[in-house]
């Protein structure tokens, strides 16, 4: 059984989503996901990344984003995603109205849908961490 905790850092580089999406891809896979729940946690972490760069570091690709991947073979799956910017109102952190019709803002709503557990910290004077969890359920 692998139960393992794996530590990497990127840069804050759009270019590098399709590397994390492969490699959130893979240790989904390790844990026992199917292919559709794989993509969807895939996407989760993706729309996360995406918003670290957008709202958190306003578009610089010279940043660090490090993640932090915890996970037990046939039992669970934990991302930890941390950054170095400026500390954000957790209050602020939230889906657009689902009644507008629009492209853009969903990104909270679908990391909300698709992981079970999200917990949002804001360092003291610096930096934010965003903890997701997904349990496999048996089949």
């Amino acid at each position: 059984m692998i139960n393992e905790t794996i530590h990497l850092e990127i840069s804050s580089n759009p270019k590098l989503a399709l590397f994390l999406r492969r490699t959130v891809s893979q240790i989904s896979e390790m844990v026992g996901f199917d292919e559709e729940e794989t993509n969807r946690i895939a996407l989760a972490i993706d729309e996360a990344f995406t918003n670290i760069i957008k709202h958190s570091y306003k578009m610089d690709f010279s940043q660090k984003v490090r993640l932090v991947f915890s996970f037990e073979e046939n039992s669970h799956l934990g991302i930890e995603i941390q950054d170095d910017a400026t500390p954000l109102n957790k209050e602020k952190i939230k889906s657009r109205n689902l009644e507008e019709v629009r492209p853009g803002g969903l990104g909270v709503h679908l990391i909300h849908c698709i992981m079970d557990k999200i917990e949002y910290t804001p360092g003291k004077k610096k930096g934010n961490s965003l903890y997701m969890y997904k349990k496999l359920l048996p089949k």
